[in-house]
Protein backbone atom coordinates (compact mmCIF):
# COMPACT_ATOMS: atom_id res chain seq x y z
CA UNK A 1 0.00 0.00 0.00
CA UNK A 2 1.05 3.63 -0.47
CA UNK A 3 1.46 4.03 3.30
CA UNK A 4 4.37 1.56 3.37
CA UNK A 5 8.07 2.11 2.73
CA UNK A 6 7.65 2.08 -1.06
CA UNK A 7 4.90 4.71 -1.33
CA UNK A 8 3.17 5.34 -4.64
CA UNK A 9 4.24 3.71 -7.94
CA UNK A 10 6.40 5.82 -10.26
CA UNK A 11 6.29 3.59 -13.32
CA UNK A 12 4.16 0.98 -15.00
CA UNK A 13 5.23 -2.64 -14.75
CA UNK A 14 8.01 -3.42 -17.22
CA UNK A 15 9.69 -6.56 -18.59
CA UNK A 16 13.15 -7.45 -17.29
CA UNK A 17 15.80 -10.04 -18.13
CA UNK A 18 14.73 -13.67 -18.66
CA UNK A 19 11.00 -13.09 -18.33
CA UNK A 20 11.16 -11.05 -15.14
CA UNK A 21 9.10 -8.04 -14.18
CA UNK A 22 9.84 -4.78 -12.39
CA UNK A 23 8.06 -1.68 -11.18
CA UNK A 24 9.38 1.57 -9.74
CA UNK A 25 7.96 3.19 -6.59
CA UNK A 26 8.75 6.35 -4.64
CA UNK A 27 10.81 4.41 -2.11
CA UNK A 28 12.37 1.76 -4.32
CA UNK A 29 11.36 -1.12 -6.57
CA UNK A 30 9.57 -4.42 -6.72
CA UNK A 31 11.25 -7.03 -8.91
CA UNK A 32 9.82 -10.44 -9.76
CA UNK A 33 11.35 -13.44 -11.46
CA UNK A 34 9.99 -17.01 -11.62
CA UNK A 35 13.16 -18.31 -9.94
CA UNK A 36 13.26 -15.78 -7.08
CA UNK A 37 9.70 -14.53 -6.54
CA UNK A 38 8.69 -10.93 -5.84
CA UNK A 39 11.28 -8.93 -3.87
CA UNK A 40 11.31 -5.39 -2.50
CA UNK A 41 14.47 -3.41 -3.32
CA UNK A 42 14.50 -0.22 -1.25
CA UNK A 43 15.99 2.97 -2.67
CA UNK A 44 19.38 2.89 -0.85
CA UNK A 45 20.16 -0.59 -2.20
CA UNK A 46 18.64 0.18 -5.60
CA UNK A 47 21.34 2.82 -6.16
CA UNK A 48 24.07 0.24 -5.65
CA UNK A 49 22.26 -2.32 -7.78
CA UNK A 50 21.81 0.23 -10.56
CA UNK A 51 25.55 0.97 -10.53
CA UNK A 52 26.13 -2.77 -11.08
CA UNK A 53 23.74 -2.81 -14.10
CA UNK A 54 20.66 -4.11 -12.32
CA UNK A 55 19.69 -7.73 -13.01
CA UNK A 56 21.94 -7.71 -16.08
CA UNK A 57 25.12 -7.45 -13.99
CA UNK A 58 27.00 -9.80 -11.69
CA UNK A 59 24.39 -9.60 -8.92
CA UNK A 60 21.41 -10.79 -10.95
CA UNK A 61 18.00 -10.77 -9.26
CA UNK A 62 17.32 -10.20 -5.54
CA UNK A 63 16.60 -13.33 -3.51
CA UNK A 64 15.34 -11.53 -0.39
CA UNK A 65 13.81 -8.16 0.51
CA UNK A 66 16.04 -5.28 1.59
CA UNK A 67 17.04 -5.66 5.27
CA UNK A 68 17.98 -3.01 7.82
CA UNK A 69 21.18 -4.31 9.41
CA UNK A 70 22.19 -1.64 11.92
CA UNK A 71 24.16 1.63 11.91
CA UNK A 72 21.54 3.07 9.54
CA UNK A 73 22.67 0.66 6.82
CA UNK A 74 20.81 -1.69 4.51
CA UNK A 75 21.78 -5.02 2.99
CA UNK A 76 20.22 -7.37 0.48
CA UNK A 77 21.13 -10.76 -0.95
CA UNK A 78 21.10 -11.26 -4.71
CA UNK A 79 21.76 -14.29 -6.87
CA UNK A 80 25.37 -13.17 -7.29
CA UNK A 81 26.18 -11.87 -3.79
CA UNK A 82 25.18 -9.30 -1.19
CA UNK A 83 25.01 -5.51 -1.45
CA UNK A 84 25.54 -3.36 1.66
CA UNK A 85 25.08 0.42 1.76
CA UNK A 86 28.11 2.33 3.01
CA UNK A 87 30.26 -0.78 2.59
CA UNK A 88 33.29 1.31 1.63
CA UNK A 89 33.65 2.52 5.23
CA UNK A 90 33.54 -0.93 6.78
CA UNK A 91 36.31 -2.77 4.94
CA UNK A 92 40.02 -2.66 5.73
CA UNK A 93 42.48 -2.58 2.81
CA UNK A 94 44.28 -5.60 4.31
CA UNK A 95 43.55 -8.82 6.19
CA UNK A 96 45.21 -12.01 7.42
CA UNK A 97 43.37 -14.43 5.13
CA UNK A 98 45.53 -16.79 3.07
CA UNK A 99 43.44 -18.59 0.49
CA UNK A 100 40.26 -19.39 2.40
CA UNK A 101 41.76 -19.67 5.88
CA UNK A 102 43.64 -17.97 8.69
CA UNK A 103 46.17 -20.27 10.32
CA UNK A 104 47.14 -18.92 13.76
CA UNK A 105 49.70 -19.56 16.47
CA UNK A 106 48.50 -18.68 19.99
CA UNK A 107 50.54 -18.27 23.18
CA UNK A 108 48.60 -17.63 26.40
CA UNK A 109 49.39 -17.98 30.10
CA UNK A 110 45.84 -17.40 31.36
CA UNK A 111 43.14 -20.03 30.88
CA UNK A 112 40.59 -17.23 30.58
CA UNK A 113 42.41 -15.97 27.51
CA UNK A 114 42.50 -19.45 26.02
CA UNK A 115 38.77 -19.87 26.52
CA UNK A 116 37.97 -16.41 25.15
CA UNK A 117 40.07 -16.95 22.03
CA UNK A 118 38.56 -20.36 21.33
CA UNK A 119 35.08 -18.87 21.65
CA UNK A 120 35.98 -16.04 19.25
CA UNK A 121 37.33 -18.47 16.67
CA UNK A 122 34.24 -20.61 17.00
CA UNK A 123 31.95 -17.62 16.54
CA UNK A 124 33.54 -16.42 13.31
CA UNK A 125 33.80 -19.97 11.99
CA UNK A 126 30.01 -20.26 12.13
CA UNK A 127 30.08 -17.94 9.13
CA UNK A 128 31.76 -20.78 7.18
CA UNK A 129 33.41 -18.88 4.30
CA UNK A 130 36.83 -18.52 5.99
CA UNK A 131 38.29 -21.24 8.23
CA UNK A 132 40.20 -19.89 11.23
CA UNK A 133 42.34 -22.74 12.55
CA UNK A 134 45.38 -23.42 14.68
CA UNK A 135 48.51 -23.90 12.59
CA UNK A 136 51.31 -26.39 12.91
CA UNK A 137 54.83 -25.43 13.92
CA UNK A 138 55.33 -23.25 10.83
CA UNK A 139 53.29 -21.53 8.15
CA UNK A 140 50.94 -19.38 10.19
CA UNK A 141 49.23 -16.16 9.12
CA UNK A 142 48.49 -14.71 12.55
CA UNK A 143 50.02 -14.79 16.04
CA UNK A 144 47.87 -14.24 19.12
CA UNK A 145 49.32 -13.46 22.54
CA UNK A 146 48.92 -11.56 25.80
CA UNK A 147 50.71 -8.39 26.89
CA UNK A 148 50.52 -6.34 30.09
CA UNK A 149 50.87 -2.69 29.09
CA UNK A 150 49.08 -0.30 31.49
CA UNK A 151 50.45 2.75 29.65
CA UNK A 152 48.66 1.75 26.45
CA UNK A 153 45.00 2.58 25.86
CA UNK A 154 43.85 -0.59 24.10
CA UNK A 155 42.36 -3.78 25.50
CA UNK A 156 43.07 -5.62 22.26
CA UNK A 157 44.98 -4.74 19.11
CA UNK A 158 45.30 -6.16 15.62
CA UNK A 159 48.38 -5.30 13.56
CA UNK A 160 48.94 -6.14 9.91
CA UNK A 161 52.55 -6.76 8.88
CA UNK A 162 52.17 -7.39 5.17
CA UNK A 163 54.10 -10.51 4.14
CA UNK A 164 54.95 -11.37 7.76
CA UNK A 165 52.49 -12.98 10.18
CA UNK A 166 50.01 -10.47 11.58
CA UNK A 167 49.41 -10.12 15.32
CA UNK A 168 46.55 -9.86 17.79
CA UNK A 169 47.44 -8.76 21.31
CA UNK A 170 45.21 -8.98 24.40
CA UNK A 171 46.21 -6.34 26.93
CA UNK A 172 45.76 -7.94 30.36
CA UNK A 173 46.33 -4.60 32.06
CA UNK A 174 42.69 -3.96 31.15
CA UNK A 175 41.12 -7.31 30.38
CA UNK A 176 42.02 -9.04 33.67
CA UNK A 177 39.11 -7.07 35.17
CA UNK A 178 36.76 -7.96 32.30
CA UNK A 179 34.03 -10.57 32.49
CA UNK A 180 34.44 -13.67 30.35
CA UNK A 181 31.94 -12.21 27.87
CA UNK A 182 33.80 -8.89 27.63
CA UNK A 183 37.11 -10.69 27.08
CA UNK A 184 35.59 -12.86 24.36
CA UNK A 185 34.13 -9.78 22.63
CA UNK A 186 37.59 -8.19 22.52
CA UNK A 187 38.90 -11.24 20.68
CA UNK A 188 35.88 -11.45 18.36
CA UNK A 189 36.39 -7.78 17.49
CA UNK A 190 40.13 -8.11 16.81
CA UNK A 191 39.64 -11.29 14.80
CA UNK A 192 37.10 -9.34 12.76
CA UNK A 193 39.93 -6.96 11.83
CA UNK A 194 42.07 -9.94 10.80
CA UNK A 195 39.18 -10.92 8.53
CA UNK A 196 39.28 -7.47 6.92
CA UNK A 197 36.40 -5.74 8.73
CA UNK A 198 36.85 -2.14 9.86
CA UNK A 199 34.99 -0.35 12.67
CA UNK A 200 31.26 0.26 12.35
CA UNK A 201 29.05 1.51 15.21
CA UNK A 202 28.36 0.73 18.87
CA UNK A 203 25.49 -1.69 18.18
CA UNK A 204 27.87 -4.09 16.38
CA UNK A 205 30.76 -6.33 17.46
CA UNK A 206 32.92 -4.15 15.20
CA UNK A 207 31.94 -1.03 17.16
CA UNK A 208 35.04 1.04 17.93
CA UNK A 209 35.17 1.07 21.73
CA UNK A 210 34.83 -1.44 24.58
CA UNK A 211 33.25 1.27 26.71
CA UNK A 212 30.38 2.00 24.31
CA UNK A 213 29.99 -1.23 22.34
CA UNK A 214 26.70 -2.95 23.24
CA UNK A 215 26.91 -6.18 21.20
CA UNK A 216 28.06 -9.44 22.76
CA UNK A 217 27.65 -11.59 19.63
CA UNK A 218 27.94 -10.99 15.88
CA UNK A 219 25.23 -8.64 14.68
CA UNK A 220 23.52 -8.23 11.30
CA UNK A 221 25.90 -5.60 9.92
CA UNK A 222 28.95 -7.56 11.13
CA UNK A 223 27.64 -10.56 9.20
CA UNK A 224 26.66 -8.55 6.11
CA UNK A 225 30.11 -6.96 5.80
CA UNK A 226 31.75 -10.37 6.20
CA UNK A 227 29.44 -11.83 3.54
CA UNK A 228 30.18 -8.95 1.17
CA UNK A 229 33.92 -9.59 1.58
CA UNK A 230 33.98 -13.40 1.66
CA UNK A 231 30.62 -14.73 0.46
CA UNK A 232 28.99 -17.87 1.84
Amino acid sequence: MENGVLGFPKSDEYVTKNDGRGQGFEGGLIYWHPDTGARVVRAPIAQYWAAADWENGVYGYPIEDTQQVGCGRYAQRFQGGILVTGIEGYLLPYNSVDGREIAYSAAFTDQRSIDAWRDAVREWNTMNAINVKQSGAVGYDLTVNEVNLPDETYSGQYQNFGPLPDQIKLNRAYTDSYTSTQRRVVFVHELGHALGLDHSCDSQIMGPSDSTRTASTLQDLDKAVYRYRWGW
